[in-house]
């Protein structure tokens, strides 16, 4: 349809693509006079002494003190609290103190998934570029692709602290003992090596509008969930933690039923001009009907 009305500019970047915000994300409302960016300042700007002035370390703080005392979900909020205190980051590590959306995104992760699965829980934190920079998995590469082992960090600690712990534990959570009597550990060092090669090819998204960025940083989307790089992934296979294999219990592509990406619970993704659209920050040029359209005519 967009076609036959020449809906589509010739003038708009190869490049642009429509895309969908993080969770919640809005943009700025032109009729409530939104015009422009926002940012906290770290200097008095004395137009007003209604509010104490700020800067923009604290913003974040400021934020989340307010909705978790005021809203309505209370357990929810403490439940995301408690998540927060094993799930741990901090701007120590990702380097960006001044900024405030990535942080508040990264915990709202643990705020829609507080009465949900674990499992899609640390999946979602996982992908997080935020997580992935404090636990130096970002841009983690393959032996193959960066010339050495890849980092062990997130490999160790996602079983150290996320999950298993450091020793077998029984059904009744006492810890399991082997024939000598010694706490059986869960997993060793050769396991972390092979683990972390799962936690390679991790890249952020392309920079884009409507988030937050500060001058001086550079462009950089901490606010979507990683992509993949193909090239620095270690596409070797893996062994779990009982002898097997990840990924042993899902089939090859190549025995999936015909069609089997339009059954039921598939996911898509509009793309716009390009099957592998580059986000930009900035908007498409400006809209042109096509000369001899029906739209271009009627306009006309």
């Amino acid at each position: 349809m967009a076609n036959l009305a020449g809906a589509l500019s010739d003038e708009r970047g190869l490049g642009a693509a429509e895309a969908c915000g993080s969770p919640g994300e809005t943009n700025n409302d032109p009729s409530k006079a939104n015009h422009f960016g926002l940012y906290m300042t770290e200097y008095e700007n004395g137009f007003s002494e209604l509010y104490d002035p700020s800067w923009t370390g604290a913003a974040k703080g400021n934020v989340w003190i307010t909705v978790v005392t005021r809203s309505s979900d209370q357990l929810r909020q403490r439940v995301a609290w408690s998540l927060s205190q094993t799930l741990v980051m901090s701007h120590e590590g990702v380097d960006t103190h001044r900024k405030t959306e990535l942080y508040l995104t990264y915990y709202d992760i643990l705020v829609r998934h507080a009465f949900g699965s674990y499992k899609e829980l640390l999946r979602e934190v996982s992908y997080s570029p935020v997580m992935a920079k404090y636990l130096t998995f970002l841009e983690n590469k393959g032996l193959v692709a960066g010339g050495t082992y890849p980092d062990e960090n997130y490999a160790r600690e996602i079983m150290q602290l996320f999950t298993v712990g450091l020793h077998q534990l029984n059904r009744d959570g006492t810890l399991a003992l082997d024939e000598g009597g010694a706490a059986v550990t869960t997993y060793s060092n050769d396991d972390i090596m092979d683990f972390s090669r799962a936690w390679t090819g991790f890249a952020q998204q392309a920079p884009r509008g409507n988030i937050e960025n500060y001058a001086g940083d550079g462009d950089k989307n901490m606010i979507d969930p990683c992509k993949l790089q193909p090239d620095w992934r270690d596409a070797f296979p893996k062994m779990d933690l009982f002898g097997g294999y990840i990924g042993d219990g899902h089939p090859l592509c190549a025995d999936l039923p015909p069609r089997s990406f339009l059954r039921l619970g598939a996911t898509y993704r509009l793309l716009g001009h390009s099957d592998t659209p580059v986000w930009t920050a900035k908007a498409s040029g400006p809209f042109t009907p096509a000369l001899g359209s029906p739209l271009r005519d009627f306009l006309d």
